[in-house]
């Protein structure tokens, strides 16, 4: 249940004053598609998945511990942690994203039973995880140092930010494991080394 307030350009509110929500997102690296050197390009085809908790929203008659997909025109009317992700150090204008969204609630125990009908369960959004996932391409900048190749290491960094509108009311966590790659090890002439996460928070953006 969507409540006429709702705002889906806000973000949820923390329980605590001074608290955040956190969005605990995983990538999925599926492809590394190319790797530029003359144009200092990495290509990536990217899996985001984010989880997290809106405790303005109820959920009626879930199916307790499984995933229950929430609705396109319902979908369309909450707030969406990925439609307010910044691929920060892309090319913007290179980048496309799935129109397919999915999302879901993970059910977990039910609050109550609804007074209008003995037959709704209600759930609410504090003890259930809504979960998003969507698919990006991706292609970053990265500045090769090829005065060795091809005995050269280069590191690439690919960061995410979440826009902020207003005050800082949830912020980006690491899921376990935040980054997956199962891909080839070479790729281009290059040997695809160890893929770590690191995150900053900034008064600007997380």
């Amino acid at each position: 249940h969507v409540p006429e307030e709702y705002s889906k350009t806000k973000p949820p509110v923390p329980e605590m004053d001074n608290d955040t929500v956190r969005l605990k997102t995983q990538i999925n690296i599926i492809s590394i598609d190319s790797i530029d050197t003359s144009k200092m390009i990495v290509a990536l085809t990217l899996q985001l998945q984010v989880r997290w908790v809106d405790n303005r929203l109820t959920y009626r008659n879930l199916i307790p511990n499984d995933k229950n997909f929430i609705p396109v025109e319902i979908a369309g009317n909450i707030w969406l942690p990925l439609e307010n992700i910044v691929f920060e150090n892309s090319d913007i204008e290179e980048t496309y994203e799935d129109k397919i969204k999915e999302i879901i609630v993970n059910a977990s125990t039910p609050i109550g039973i609804d007074d209008d009908s003995y037959e709704d369960s209600v759930y609410n959004g504090t003890s259930n995880i809504l979960e998003m996932t969507q698919i990006f391409k991706v292609k970053y900048k990265c500045v090769f140092d090829l005065f060795s190749f091809p005995f050269d290491w280069e590191n690439c960094k690919f960061a995410l930010k979440m826009r902020r509108l207003e005050k800082l009311t949830a912020i980006l966590v690491a899921a376990d494991p935040a980054v997956i790659y199962k891909g080839p090890t070479s790729i281009h002439q290059f040997n695809i080394g160890n893929m770590m996460n690191g995150t900053n928070q900034t008064k600007e953006d997380t």
